[in-house]
């Protein structure tokens, strides 16, 4: 699915929830959470090819694999994340839209502990 055929569906997605909105918000965000949903599938679908290119370059270097997986960790969790919030900030739900965003936060945080931990190992050699 190209880009066209994304903006394409989501123009009209957007237009049947506005004239479905005034009558029947649930099943004007339902489509609104099916589409988000549907256009996340494909972009998890197509990040395969994606993922096979990164791990080519990187196998090219020296880089440990466990920090090339926190960096698609962090990629999808900030992706779901946003998702997630996004569809909370459309049903008016903003703090819990906040919530989404903070608990993505900490969790990239957490996972990506290895790696401070590495960069302060590096400085450390250095200064010794």
């Amino acid at each position: 699915m190209n880009v066209i055929s994304v903006a394409a569906l989501c123009i009209m997605a957007s237009i049947i929830c506005k004239v479905l909105e005034k009558d029947n918000k649930e099943i004007s965000m339902l489509i609104g959470i099916f589409v988000a949903g549907y256009i996340f599938m494909m972009v998890i679908i197509s990040f395969s090819d994606i993922s096979d290119t990164i791990d080519t370059l990187f196998s090219k270097t020296s880089i440990s694999d466990e920090y090339i997986e926190i960096l698609f960790k962090s990629v999808g969790i900030s992706y779901i994340t946003q998702l997630g919030c996004d569809c909370c900030r459309d049903s008016g739900e903003n703090a819990m839209c906040t919530g989404v965003e903070l608990f993505g936060k900490v969790t990239i945080l957490l996972i990506s502990l290895p790696i401070y931990s590495a960069v302060i190992s590096l400085i450390e050699e250095l200064l010794n």
